[in-house]
């Protein structure tokens, strides 16, 4: 008995839930050129910074180490002035690094 009151159970509720239109989704690209979120070069640990295409766990660290030794940066061609920093890497990735101080990774509107 209580097996027949299950399966009825089971059956009034799939019925109910093919009756039950599906939500509308709206989809919003956002532009190609555009970068979800920056990193922040004065704040971001290494292990986020590998994160950016063209930046590895060495240029990683030795930003990181930089940051540390010397204090902020005040923009990203005093990054890319570093000994041992390559050009390429950044150039390719600006769009996705900040230098700033207010602390947090900042995704765009």
């Amino acid at each position: 008995m209580l097996a027949y009151l299950i399966l009825w159970i089971l059956l009034l509720t799939v019925m109910v839930w093919r009756r039950v239109p599906p939500a509308a989704v709206t989809i919003v690209r956002a532009p190609e050129d555009a970068a979800p979120f920056q990193l922040d070069l004065n704040q971001a640990p290494w292990e986020q910074l590998t994160l950016i295409d063209g930046i590895g766990e060495t240029l990683a660290r030795r930003i990181v180490a930089a940051r540390e030794r010397r204090g902020h940066f005040e923009s990203l061609e005093e990054v890319m002035q570093l000994p041992g920093i390559p050009d390429r890497p950044f150039e390719a990735a600006r769009e996705w690094l900040a230098v700033g101080t207010d602390g947090v990774d900042r995704l765009r509107d």
